[in-house]
């Protein structure tokens, strides 16, 4: 027969509080997870509605500038923009399912401020739509969103002075020739990447070698460096200005002081 010892009263004092202090725990426990767990899900619907609005002003500037794009290639028979039918082409392109699925406020969307300046062929388009917040309780319910272009509207071609075609050729800023061919391959930059320690055997079509880009190559090459087969300097990122082209398309009359391009010419 197991005979029970009794237990001091000291003993019955530190179980007592031992319990209290698992209890106190426990119940710790359960208010952090209380006030933690409607936190987490706010801040993930927080991030799924930053989400969405960043995809629904892609979507919207995109069917915007494809929209306004139909527009102005019609914009010399037209004496004023219709912004009806600019409404009706976003939604056409984005979706009117979608957009009556997304937070827009009632898939509806406005482009009352868009329109055309006939005498400069200047198209200024302007979309503006409300988003719903319907999470947030204690701020505004819709949140108005806005994005604008300008496009220049397809007016023709007006020949002035001789009757005779005035030959279009090519130029750059920089360039000392003009090119016939605009697909000429001193137009067209290729580029390509290559280790510091290859840049310096490297040559270029010309057999010149490949010095350091005044404006992005400062101190000594990096690990990897951009250059192109015509140009004469390496490069330190691809956003360098000597790694972009523009070429302007002029009359030949217009050319002074530039020879002819022996490649295309």
């Amino acid at each position: 027969m197991t005979k029970k010892i009794p237990l001091s009263e000291d003993t019955q004092e530190k179980s007592v509080k031992r319990t209290s202090v698992t209890v106190s725990a426990r119940g710790s426990i359960t208010l952090e997870a209380a006030l933690a767990l409607p936190l987490f899900f706010l801040a993930m619907l927080t991030l799924a509605f930053l989400l969405e609005t960043l995809a629904i002003k892609t979507s919207m500037r995109s069917a915007l500038y494809s929209s306004a794009k139909k527009v102005a290639a019609g914009g010399i028979n037209e004496l004023y923009l219709s912004t009806t039918g600019l409404e009706q082409e976003i939604q056409e392109t984005i979706g009117r399912e979608r957009l009556a699925r997304s937070l827009v406020k009632s898939g509806s969307i406005s482009c009352s401020g868009s329109y055309l300046q006939n005498n400069t062929g200047m198209l200024y388009a302007t979309v503006t739509y409300e988003l719903e917040m319907p999470f947030v309780p204690f701020r505004p319910k819709a949140l108005t969103q806005r994005d604008e272009l300008r496009l220049k509207a397809w007016t023709g071609y007006t020949a002035t002075g001789s009757d005779t075609a005035t030959e279009t050729v090519y130029i750059t800023e920089t360039g000392l020739v003009y090119h016939v061919n605009h697909q000429c391959t001193h137009l067209q930059l290729s580029i390509q990447m290559v280790t510091n320690k290859e840049v310096f055997s490297l040559r270029n079509e010309n057999g010149g070698k490949y010095h350091p880009c005044e404006q992005c190559q400062k101190g000594p090459a990096l690990t990897s460096v951009y250059i192109t087969d015509y140009g004469d300097r390496y490069h330190g990122s691809l956003n360098c200005s000597g790694l972009k082209r523009t070429i302007y398309a002029v009359p030949i009359n217009e050319v002074i002081g530039k020879g002819r391009c022996k490649r295309c010419g």
